[in-house]
């Protein structure tokens, strides 16, 4: 059956918790590493999965087998999944001719010979004749007709290609279409066994609730394709619309200001205010409301009294910095920043380390011993030398007045 679990986990879970199937394949899962199996399935079974096997593909695909843990010994069989998206386990019976049961998705545009490969290369692996054998999926091959073997008149040649490589494979391998078609020859869901008493019954509800319409991926990359293409257009047409105004501007400038203005004109009763059951047109009043409520609201707590840090004892002392310090702090500042208060670039701190260590150390070192920040505006003297000069252009620091 063909879901996207990706979207409806919850309700899968919940259905498969109220249901008793010992053996699940689900097609089209639309799963990745994100979706683990016990978001998906109870404890009691043993999930197998094939995702989507493309990088770029970001939507369907992907098939999953779940065995319930009364099936024991079943093990998956690698050596048959040739095809990216498939999944084969292998379950044992009583009798040794052990259950094979294949999983498989093939996307509408999947390449036919990619398709053809894939069964050749069953024909040549797949031991039918020791083994029970039920192959089931999704394998998108419309207008076909599995009893005869013909494609429909008006089927499409890509799918006649496909259903072809299908059919002549299958049919070396003694498996046979058991799914009639009852509504349309848009038959896409197969199932093919070598089983003679094999029997077929829908459901009428399945573990989760189908989508009434469900995009394909081939319309979902038409969508990708000229959404891409509308946003170019709206680009293209933007820019031209720019350089319009622009070249408008040169030759037309009078409109473009007349247009202008005509966001500026004011009208006087655009703002009213309703205060106490009073209605307010005049700005002045309005703005005379509004100074009244925040002088309500809002008062001036007064100046802050910090403690003397000085005569405090609550407080630990200080520790002086070194000039190792003042280095670290030098080796940490990025050229690209912008200026501080002093308007000194970062490279040349960086440049002239040996001259500002001992000046800084000095100025950290007496903030600290007498708690006391320089103030924001302190005055810098600033040493100019010419170009023309051979010395290079310096700016050297001013010290902070104590």
């Amino acid at each position: 059956m063909s879901q996207v679990l990706g979207l409806k986990q919850v309700e899968l879970y919940d259905n498969i918790c109220s249901t008793d199937y010992n053996i699940i394949c689900l097609t089209e899962t639309w799963l990745n590493d994100l979706c683990y199996d016990h978001n998906l399935f109870p404890d009691c079974y043993t999930v197998f999965r094939s995702d989507k096997a493309s990088v770029n593909k970001t939507r369907g695909g992907g098939v999953l087998t779940a065995l319930s843990s009364r099936i024991r010994s079943c093990k998956r069989r690698y050596d048959l999944e040739s095809c990216d998206e498939c999944v084969w386990v292998e379950i044992p019976t009583s009798d040794c001719l052990n259950l094979l049961i294949g999983n498989h998705y093939f996307p509408p545009d999947a390449n036919t010979e990619n398709i053809a490969n894939y069964f050749s290369f069953l024909e040549n692996n797949l031991d039918t004749h020791n083994f029970r054998v039920i192959m089931v999926g999704d394998f998108n091959a419309p207008g076909f007709d599995w009893k005869s073997g013909l494609a429909l008149p008006n089927s499409h040649y890509y799918s006649k290609l496909k259903g072809d490589a299908i059919y002549t494979s299958t049919c070396l391998l003694n498996l046979n279409q058991c799914i009639d078609n009852v509504r349309s020859s848009n038959l896409l869901d197969l199932i093919f066994s070598n089983l003679s008493d094999i029997s077929i019954t829908p459901i009428h509800s399945g573990p989760i609730k189908p989508d009434n319409y469900h995009k394909t991926e081939c319309l979902y990359q038409k969508f990708s394709f000229y959404r891409k293409l509308v946003k170019i257009t709206i680009k293209s047409d933007r820019l031209r619309w720019l350089k319009t105004v622009e070249e408008n501007l040169k030759s037309q400038p009078k409109q473009f200001w007349k247009y202008v203005a005509s966001f500026k004109k004011r009208n006087p009763n655009s703002i009213q205010l309703e205060v106490d059951g009073k209605h307010l047109i005049k700005p002045n009043d309005i703005d005379d409301e509004f100074s009244k409520h925040f002088q309500a609201v809002y008062h001036n707590p007064g100046p802050i009294v910090f403690p003397n840090l000085l005569s405090s004892s609550e407080f630990l002392p200080l520790a002086s910095l070194s000039e190792s310090d003042v280095m670290k702090a030098i080796k940490r500042l990025r050229p690209s920043k912008s200026v501080g208060v002093d308007d000194i670039p970062g490279f040349i701190i960086k440049g002239c380390t040996d001259i500002f260590v001992p000046i800084l150390k000095h100025i950290f070192n007496l903030s600290l011993s007498q708690h006391y920040l320089p103030p924001y505006g302190s005055k810098q003297q600033l040493s100019l030398f010419s170009k023309k000069a051979k010395v290079p252009l310096l700016a050297i620091i001013g010290l902070y007045p104590y």
